[in-house]
């Protein structure tokens, strides 16, 4: 049976710049990160379904009509569709910073609400962020993390929990490696015969290949 691949995207500080008042309140105000549409794209066109989730406690304490935000919501999703990329669902925690709710990162319920409605394994799901509280959060369900930081190329990997990366393209590309190293790595305990090379050693094109022509992998 197929599982279904997907990247769950916090919002502000990966897809959108943040704002000086703390929250956008109208489309003129929403200005993508650079990278972000290429990075959506470039995880539509390798199959991922991508989420976004949120905390948006300004719609909790009265600042920003529900109705507001589904405005911007449908607005950012139409921009990202003409861009190429898809983004299949948004979950948003709107509950004010004064709400001791699960959902708000390090809590897990959103998150865990959004993998049980799409029916997701964690294994199966990258979570792609610029807070550690969003990162905690997803390794307590098990879901792999990258990190969005600038200056991602002075980090030291051998320091880190998570991936690192500067935005949301170099976050891309490094999920699409990840997995591609991991299908590489179960198919060939499978290979059919002929698919290794004279030398012994499979081809990882060869193997996607294979495995695109029998329909299993996306």
């Amino acid at each position: 049976m197929n599982r279904q691949r997907a990247v769950v995207v916090t919002r502000d500080g990966v897809i959108n710049r943040r704002v000086a008042h703390g929250f956008v309140a109208q489309w003129q105000e929403f200005e993508f990160m650079p990278g972000a549409l290429e990075g959506l794209r470039l995880l539509a066109e390798q199959g991922y379904e991508v989420f976004v989730i949120s905390r948006q406690e300004c719609v909790g304490e009265g600042l920003l009509g529900w109705s507001d935000l589904e405005r911007l919501t449908h607005r950012m999703q139409l921009e990202v569709a003409l861009a190429g990329g898809y983004i299949a669902d948004v979950y948003y925690c709107t509950h004010s910073r004064w709400n001791s709710c699960a959902c708000r990162p390090p809590g897990t319920a959103l998150l865990k609400q959004l993998l049980k409605e799409h029916q997701l394994y964690p294994d199966d799901v990258f979570l792609v962020s610029d807070d550690s509280d969003d990162l905690v959060a997803a390794w307590r369900l098990g879901v792999r993390t990258v990190l969005v930081e600038r200056g991602a190329f002075l980090c030291d990997p051998r320091n880190r929990h998570s991936e690192v990366a500067s935005n949301l393209a170099e976050a891309a590309r490094r999920i699409v490696d990840r997995d591609l190293v991991s299908v590489d790595s179960i198919v060939l305990e499978e290979l059919p015969p002929g698919m290794l090379s004279p030398g012994g050693k499979s081809s990882a094109l060869g193997v996607l290949a294979h495995q695109n022509n029998a329909g299993e992998w996306r």
